[in-house]
């Protein structure tokens, strides 16, 4: 959600799903992407809309779109499995919930993505603030200061 949409991620079949957007106020749902293989998780800053693919058993990318819509952008590719999305003014964050689960991050542009903590325990939800990166696990919910 920003200052006068909410987005989401509509699930009805790999690569067939989409990201989507209406007005706070209501009105008419916009399609951002379409083409989506299982997306999950979603994120926004003031230009892009971040989310993730992570079809069952395949490898997921990490992707962005313009918050009027356009051609999605890869911005990391073939992590394990992907799930929950996270943004701030530099990075994209996610967890990625294979055994054993990681927390990523990768630059606004895209590049080489970084693990920022290994061995989690089905590391989940994501958040971040201007310090630190916090998830939650299936033991507790984690903090790490950000590099």
């Amino acid at each position: 959600m920003d200052a006068t949409s909410v987005y989401w991620t509509s699930y009805t079949t790999a690569v067939t799903s989409t990201v989507m957007k209406v007005p706070i106020g209501g009105g008419s749902a916009t399609t951002l992407a379409t083409g989506q293989n299982a997306p999950l998780g979603i994120a926004v800053d003031a230009t892009s809309v971040y989310w993730v693919n992570s079809a069952a058993g395949m490898s997921g990318n990490v992707m962005k779109v313009a918050l009027d819509g356009g051609t999605p952008t890869t911005l990391a590719a073939a992590q394990m499995a992907p799930n929950f999305i996270a943004v701030d003014a530099t990075s994209v964050y996610w967890t990625d919930s294979g055994n054993p689960g990681t927390v990523m991050s990768v630059p606004l542009a895209g590049g080489t993505p970084a693990t920022l903590a290994s061995g989690q325990n089905m590391p989940q939800q994501i958040v971040v603030d201007a310090a630190s990166v916090y998830w939650s696990t299936q033991t507790g919910v984690m903090k790490l200061v950000k590099p």
